[in-house]
């Protein structure tokens, strides 16, 4: 088979070799160049005859059989349908892949047909696609390729939803410039169109052309609020989303508005405005149950319970998370229900009701475990343990300084400093409550390093102090007030007068213990002026007593609708 390979030399013809007369039932063999390499196999296999031309060339006897013929326009629409047919139903399966691979075959039938429109709306699904499997960058490409089709035929309003996509996506890829220049292009767009529809009223809007419109300023305005956002300008972005909110009202679009709701809400509650926040998310809720929206309800109940428990309110908290968890359930979202969990678990610590905190987190982190949430996994055997470091028995010591491992080991492999640095603290001081010093020592030494690694001052000045209490417990004075005045300093610094008045007491504890005095009285002084500066608590969380463990609580993501 060296002959069909073309191995010897670069350029291998395949030559007839047979005499002129032949019987007339027999087919006439062709001649076939091994440069050509697009050749049309045939079904029935080749002959080789075992003789040749020269040391480059070799014969090869074809029965005579006609090329395919080339397929028609319409023979590509019908295949290009078999294909988005065939996408859709491996899409409706999560077959995602597949999916894919079906519309880039549907894609290449019409471009054979040369419709644009058709071309663009594969391309449009591929980038959706793409963009659910995680491939940011080819999605974009997508829809770069689609964006010129819709141009062309023209199609405006495809444009401007093209153009809102890529400005969502380069937004995720951290290019704002990028994406503020599509999403200022789209909403140029949308108000043109909006231009060439004068009069637009709510009997006009039995127009789909007009609802369209309208949906399309939102979305517009709602990716430019999202963009806002993330640039942290609140008040730009709290004037798009009401732009957007006003759109959808006129549009009559329930999903949009809700939308709208839930993210002013959010974003309300961010800026401490919690009650006009749950009076947004609160009108959200019956336009998602309205729509059948689970998901829409369940991350708004959420939201309200995030702004009740800023507002103190657990038990109101317990109660939106209670109703939430079996939408998570429906929808079969096990991180959505992982994650509601460790908040359910969170209020009923707040509540007081330790035994039904320690079984909602124990439920979460088989969840967190199966959808490989590592830093979630984390955080819930960080909280674990620090429920069982607060009682009083030894075994349940023993047990939160397996959890911290584990949770410190988890943090470790995630280059997490700052993470990692707050559970080696919270480790050593269950080894310190349990008498085991040395190791309590060692965490410490180690939560430290990490702590300036991660250039975390609070965690810096708290591991200080820990170390300190650990030396003068020692009777090593002298170490322990180096320590507490690099604490103390660090303490100014960050203007937390509170800590730094607890620095300040302990300075003055140890000088005393060594019989300075004077200095043990100044730092007391000090100690008093700083606590009767205080009017209101300098951090609006609670303070990093070194005598108290940390429980490492990481701020709930809420999924917001990209409607």
């Amino acid at each position: 088979m060296c002959a069909v390979l073309g191995c010897g030399a670069s350029s291998v013809a395949l030559a007839q070799r047979r005499p002129s007369a032949q019987p007339a039932s027999a087919k006439t063999p062709i001649t076939i160049e091994t440069s050509a390499f697009q050749l049309y196999i045939p079904t029935i296999g080749p002959t080789l005859v075992p003789a040749f031309e020269s040391a480059a060339r070799y014969r090869l006897s074809l029965p005579f059989e006609k090329q395919p013929a080339k397929l028609t326009a319409r023979d590509h629409r019908a295949l290009a349908a078999q294909a988005v047919k065939a996408a859709e139903q491996f899409r409706t399966q999560n077959q995602v892949t597949e999916s894919l691979s079906r519309y880039a075959e549907a894609l290449q039938h019409w471009r054979a047909t040369g419709e644009a429109a058709q071309a663009a709306s594969s391309l449009q699904q591929m980038a959706a696609l793409s963009d659910q499997l995680g491939e940011r960058a080819q999605a974009i490409q997508h829809l770069q390729a689609a964006l010129p089709l819709w141009r062309s035929v023209p199609n405006r309003e495809q444009e401007a939803a093209t153009l809102n996509e890529l400005g969502r996506l380069t937004a995720a890829q951290g290019d704002q410039r990028a994406a503020q220049g599509y999403f200022k292009q789209a909403r140029l767009l949308v108000q043109t169109l909006g231009l060439l529809r004068p009069n637009v009223t709510a009997a006009s809007l039995a127009s789909s052309s007009e609802t369209t419109a309208a949906r399309a300023q939102a979305t517009t305005a709602y990716n430019l609020g999202k963009l806002a956002e993330q640039q942290n300008l609140p008040r730009e972005a709290l004037a798009h989303y009401t732009e957007a909110l006003k759109q959808w009202r006129t549009a009559r679009d329930p999903l949009g508005q809700a939308t709208a709701l839930n993210t002013l809400g959010n974003l309300l509650a961010k800026v401490q405005q919690l009650d006009e926040a749950a009076n947004l998310c609160e009108q959200a809720l019956p336009l998602w149950r309205a729509s059948g929206d689970a998901r829409g309800e369940a991350v708004t109940l959420s939201n309200l319970a995030f702004i009740a428990t800023a507002q103190n309110r657990h038990g109101e908290a317990a109660t939106h998370l209670q109703n939430s968890l079996p939408l998570w359930r429906k929808l079969n979202d096990p991180r959505g229900e992982a994650n509601t969990l460790h908040d359910l678990a969170g209020a009923q610590q707040r509540l007081g009701n330790t035994n039904e905190a320690l079984a909602f987190y124990e439920q979460a982190l088989p969840l967190r475990r199966a959808v490989s949430d590592r830093r979630g996994e984390a955080a819930t055997l960080n909280n674990l343990a620090g429920l069982y470091a607060a009682q009083t028995g030894i075994d349940a010591k023993r047990r939160a300084l397996t959890f911290y491992q584990q949770s410190f080991e988890i943090l470790r492999q995630s280059n997490d400093p700052r993470g990692a640095a707050l559970t080696l603290g919270n480790l050593g001081h269950v080894h310190e409550s349990l008498g085991e010093f040395a190791q309590a020592f060692e965490a410490y030494q180690l939560s430290l390093t990490l702590a300036r690694a991660a250039k975390d001052q609070v965690r810096e000045a708290g591991t200080l102090m820990n170390l300190a209490a650990l030396h003068a417990r020692r009777g090593e004075r002298p170490a322990a007030i180096a320590l507490l005045q690099q604490a103390q300093s660090l303490w100014a610094t960050l203007k937390a007068t509170d800590n730094e008045a607890a620095a300040l007491s302990q300075l003055a504890a140890n000088y005393a213990a060594l019989g300075e005095k004077q200095k043990a009285r100044e730092h007391y002084q000090q100690a008093l002026a700083a606590r009767w500066s205080l009017t209101r608590p300098v951090f609006g969380t609670p303070t990093l007593s070194h005598r108290q463990p940390d429980a490492l609580i990481f701020p709930i993501t809420y999924p917001h609708s990209s409607r």
